[in-house]
């Protein structure tokens, strides 16, 4: 039996690992950027937190 585990990332982290300022990353996930698809996350009250391998392929996708 093999279980897979997802790297979870906080948002701080995530902001880091983007090199985008935390207000940047805030309006990233609610769509408020033109041009940029929005980046999805998992919410827990006010928590959010990524999959390492979504802020990849997210960061991929958006390359100009």
């Amino acid at each position: 039996m093999t279980t897979q585990s997802a790297e979870i990332v906080r948002f701080d982290e995530a902001c880091q690992m983007l090199r985008v300022s935390k207000p940047t990353l805030s309006r990233i996930i609610a769509g408020k950027i033109q041009g940029v698809k929005p980046l999805s996350c998992i919410r827990i009250g006010r928590l959010r937190l990524f999959r390492r391998e979504t802020l990849t392929a997210w960061s991929l996708e958006n390359q100009r």
